[in-house]
């Protein structure tokens, strides 16, 4: 127990004083004799006063004045004061604001907040540092705090940052000789550790707090190739946890989402895309989602090098016409269109342009100055990729095996293997599973497929290292070697269903796809210079624009330089070929921290508790009991309770709902409909804060903390507007919808928002059929789509798109205005998720991006926001503005 006024226990000493008076009693009287007195003996006494007074009267009165005097003193009561050892002077605490403390990022601001008040109350300060630097390059600290205000300000810059944490850098220029220092630590051990602890050792005590460790995740991707990408998941901690893996375009459309549990013990996990190479193509970003919806922090979410820096493939024309469905070249191209960017011609127009992959087909025959040129082509980076001959079968053992003689990566045997004629012995094969080592390694070749002709290669010695696919008889398909700073690849079929139906397969443009995508790209020469940051990851891993602190990237050194706050995670390079710099490759594999000091649960931290109000209350009460028994003592109790209520200050209100109704009356507020679904209405909450105080910042409107109300329960008067979030779990509820239906027929805006809708657009149907069985019982207007022309589109901003946290949908207004309203649409409804636009977390920080992520969107949907608000509180005096002037006019003699 802590005093934070002891002086005020000095006031104890008056109790032997108060025990006096109460035992004090007047002296004796004396005695005479008054005859006429003796009547009054036979009087019987109903009423008597004590000689002296109760040891229990002394006891109440004592206990009244001791739990007052205590409770003015102010004393904070710490359940472990003396384990803790802490709270007894100054506290530094050390903060991990890396990569890994986003996940625990509202603990930790809880948890400092109740250090912070627990240090305040017993009259100490705290010193703050973080580990990680800010986005500037330097580091936070040490920040002295005295008071909760001062501390909430200091939070701002300790906020979670996208690299590690440098603990021995950020302590290098801090004197720690007998400081008492707790280390809230997010457990990931850094290769700082060592030093960190030496110097920790001058501090007189040490204590370290540790976070959850369940939810730090990392992602790294483990495959070469994208058909499929495969991912490798690990964590921190031990404990189950449950998660989503979510494939998103560019656009954050989400192209895949699966649900993961990891058991307890598990520490890694593998995933794999499966998705067909055109969808796969535009993956542009795996992320892992907890349980809360929110992303996992920055090491968990790996961006795709940009999909639009398709590497263009060339295609040698044939003599003969290619869109025959004949020939080999048809396939070829029809598989190629599906890919990469083809381009046709002969060899000089295909060498004339920018080509990462040229391909030349059977039927396709070159001079040796054009196979010259071609070789010129590989060696120098490009790929070329050919399909066999009964040419090139006939050539056989003429061959000298040399690639930069004859543009072959093997040699082959002087025959045509046909295992389909009627004189062979043979049947038709099918492919075989492909190695590990191959680029098709994840690709399942159909149970259908079958070839019919092949040519064989001969054996040598370093054939086996070059097949990327064989028959099931184990004759090399595809076989391939380097030349130069390319490689040329070899199909043994041709690429017609003469030779088999390979090219009449979904295998086929898989494999192609595979192919080009290894190939070295069109930028490989820009690569050796410095990559510009184009978009870079912000702390809730939304991209965002570079600022002047970030510097360019080296591409040859990309895989050593170690993400910061001159490099973050992010993209680098030209818009349309910008390449992916993430975190997690850096971070993983996850070692846990060796811990220094006491060890303290941040979640089983016990707060102080301040038990002034308490005595106070017990001691007020003891002398109201005192007073009471009194008063019944001398017949005056009913006088006492008629006099006490007569003056007591507080009056006493008729329901819970009425005090919280004046109170909503007392100041212009929002109003969010209270879902049950406690993720759902706290992102309802921090929109409608968000867009209040963005309004109040920009307007003559100055609004309060928004409500959260239950429509049928509590009364909607005193809100002008009325935010709805619907999503699939909202169900019809007959009395939620006829407070509703009243709340618009007596001038309420209903602002109603499919939040679901806003993700996918492949059903409206069925979200509109959602809609109206949710709303059913609401006598909604008729609606109409709303433009530039009506006036909630520049009641305050001139917009022309309404935008939320997804851009391009629709928004939905009463068609015809309606006079007994005021001309005011009674009810807007779209889709764009408005309250994640407008979001704001306690940190100040907008927790959601936006899709497609642009700030002028946000800019946008905040200014939206002002325009309805605008609007429900002034109506349409806009639009009668624009009248004035034909006004005017008619009243002109």
């Amino acid at each position: 127990m802590t005093f934070l006024h002891p002086l005020l226990l000095l006031a104890l000493l008056v109790l032997p004083v108060a025990f006096w008076v109460t035992r004090m009693t007047p002296p004796p009287a004396k005695q005479y004799i008054f005859p006429p007195l003796k009547i009054l003996q036979s009087i019987q006494i109903r009423r008597s006063t004590p000689a002296r007074a109760s040891i229990w009267l002394f006891i109440l009165r004592s206990a009244a004045l001791t739990l007052i005097i205590l409770g003015l003193a102010h004393p904070i009561w710490s359940p472990k004061a003396v384990q803790d050892g802490w709270r007894n002077d100054d506290l530094t605490l050390i903060i991990d604001n890396g990569w890994a403390a986003y996940p625990n990022r509202s603990l930790i601001r809880e948890t400092i907040l109740r250090l912070g008040k627990d240090s305040f109350a017993h009259g100490h300060a705290m010193t703050l540092i973080a580990t990680a630097r800010q986005d500037d390059g330097s580091f936070t600290g040490p920040m002295v705090s005295h008071d909760l205000s001062l501390l909430r300000a200091h939070l701002q810059r300790v906020r979670p940052r996208p690299w590690r944490t440098e603990r021995a850098q950020a302590l290098k220029d801090v004197a720690l000789s007998g400081r008492k220092l707790l280390l809230l630590s997010d457990g990931v051990a850094t290769d700082e550790d060592a030093s960190f602890r030496t110097q920790l050792q001058a501090a007189s005590r040490r204590f370290t707090m540790t976070l959850p460790d369940r939810d730090i995740l990392t992602l790294i991707k483990v495959s070469e190739g994208n058909n499929p990408a495969r991912f490798m998941i690990s964590r921190l901690g031990t404990a189950p946890t449950e998660f989503d893996i979510v494939a998103e375009t560019s656009g954050h459309l989400t192209l895949r989402r699966d649900h993961i549990a990891l058991a307890a013990g598990q520490k890694s996990v593998e995933w794999q895309s499966n998705l067909p190479a055109p969808v796969q193509r535009k993956m542009a970003r795996v992320s892992l989602h907890l349980s809360d919806g929110h992303q996992a922090g920055p090491a968990s979410i790996f961006l795709m090098n940009d999909s639009r820096q398709r590497h263009p493939v060339g295609l040698l024309l044939a003599p003969i016409p290619g869109d025959d469905i004949n020939t080999p070249a048809f396939y070829l191209r029809h598989a190629l269109s599906q890919i990469s960017d083809m381009r046709q011609g002969r060899l000089d127009n295909l060498l004339a342009q920018k080509l990462s992959v040229i391909i030349w087909p059977s039927q396709t025959a070159l001079r040796p100055e054009g196979q010259r040129r071609l070789k010129d082509f590989v060696t120098h980076g490009g790929w070329l990729v050919r399909f066999v001959s009964t040419a090139d079968a006939a050539m056989g053992e003429n061959q000298d095996g040399s690639p930069e003689n004859t543009l072959l990566p093997v040699r082959l045997v002087g025959n045509l293997r046909d295992l389909d004629s009627v004189m062979s012995w043979e049947k038709p094969q099918t492919l075989a599973a492909f190695p590990l080592s191959s680029p098709f390694a994840g690709l399942a070749p159909p149970g259908d497929l079958v070839i019919r002709k092949t040519v064989i290669a001969q054996p040598d010695p370093e054939l086996p290292g070059r097949i990327w696919a064989r028959l099931t008889d184990g004759t090399p398909l595809v076989t391939a070697s380097k030349l130069g700073r390319g490689e040329i690849v070899l199909f043994h079929a041709d690429s017609g269903p003469e030779w088999g139906n390979l090219p009449l397969t979904g295998l086929f443009p898989d494999m192609l796809d595979r192919i080009v995508r290894r190939s070295t790209g069109v930028m490989a020469e820009s690569m050796a210079d410095k990559l510009p940051p184009l978009q870079l990851m912000g702390d809730a891993g939304d991209l965002r624009e570079p600022t002047d602190v970030v510097k360019p990237l080296t591409a040859s050194n990309l895989a050593a330089t170690q993400p910061g706050p001159t490099h973050p995670p992010g993209m680098y390079g030209p818009q349309g070929a910008a390449h992916a710099y993430n975190l997690g490759p850096f971070v993983t594999p996850l070692q846990r921290q060796t811990v220094t000091g006491n060890v303290i649960l941040a979640e089983k931290l016990t707060p102080s508790h301040d038990a002034s109000a308490a005595l106070v209350l017990i001691g007020m009460l003891c002398l109201l009991a005192d007073i009471v028994l009194r008063a019944r003592h001398l017949g005056l109790l009913v006088f006492v309770v008629v006099i006490f209520i007569g003056f007591s200050p507080l009056p006493i209100p008729s329901s819970a709902q009425a005090a919280s109704v004046a109170e909503a009356a007392r100041a212009t507020r929002l109003a969010y409909i209270l879902t049950g679904q406690e993720t759902l209405d706290a992102v309802s909450r921090q929109g409608m804060k968000g867009i209040s105080d963005y309004a109040s910042d920009r307007t003559s409107a100055k609004l309060a903390t928004p409500d959260g109300v239950r429509p049928g329960q509590d009364d909607l008067a005193p809100y002008p507007l009325l935010y709805w979030p619907i999503d699939a779990q909202t169900k019809f509820e007959a009395k939620r919808n006829a407070a509703l239906d009243d709340f618009i027929a007596h001038g309420g805006m209903l602002l109603i928002d499919t939040i679901d809708a806003g993700e996918e657009d492949d059903d409206a149907s069925a979200a509109q059929r959602h809609l109206a069985e949710v709303t059913r019982g609401i006598h909604l207007p008729a609606l109409a789509k709303l433009d530039a022309r009506h006036i909630l589109a520049h009641c305050f901003y001139i917009l022309r798109s309404f935008p939320g946290r997804f851009a391009g949908k629709a928004v939905w207004v009463a068609r015809n205005a309606d006079p007994n309203n005021d001309s005011v649409s009674p009810v807007i409804i779209g889709q764009a998720d408005w309250a994640r636009a407008w979001a704001v977390d306690d940190q100040g920080n907008h927790p959601y991006a936006v899709i497609p992520g642009q700030d002028r969107q946000r800019t946008l949907a905040e200014r939206f926001g002002v325009n309805i608000i605008i609007y429900a509180l002034t109506g349409n005096y806009k639009q009668d503005q624009m009248k004035v002037p034909a006004l005017l006019k008619r009243l002109q003699p």
